[in-house]
């Protein structure tokens, strides 16, 4: 086995999921390849580092009740939707008193054109 093999087969190896022909290939190389000994090695110490218990993270144990919280102020609406007569004190500040009057009918004609209608 090359070194090519042997890396692309490194990972299935060192979590033994290979079967005995390749397994013994794989070990035969690494005994005589220092480059792929090493790579092998690099895993080994990972996973030794992952098993450290300074690793994990103990929640506090208001957690849960420190998320509600935080959830509870989140679930406030943060804009306030605008009602029809804040909306037209909007526009009104906005566009002089004529144009409004041409806006709103523009609107209004749009919504119900006065030809459809029997008024």
């Amino acid at each position: 086995m090359n070194c090519e093999e042997t890396l692309a087969l490194l990972d299935a190896y060192f979590d033994n999921e290979l079967d005995l022909t390749k397994t013994l290939a794989i070990e035969e190389h690494l005994r005589d390849c220092a480059s792929c000994r090493s790579q092998y090695e690099l895993r080994v110490a990972l996973r030794q580092r992952l098993k450290d218990p300074d690793l994990r993270y103990a929640i506090p144990g208001d957690f849960a009740d420190q998320v509600r919280k935080r959830l509870a102020v989140s679930s406030r609406p943060a804009t306030r939707i605008l009602s029809f007569p804040s909306a037209v004190g909007f526009l009104s500040r906005l566009l002089p008193l004529r144009s409004l009057e041409r806006f709103c009918m523009q609107i209004f004609n749009g919504c119900f054109p006065l030809d459809q209608h029997q008024w």
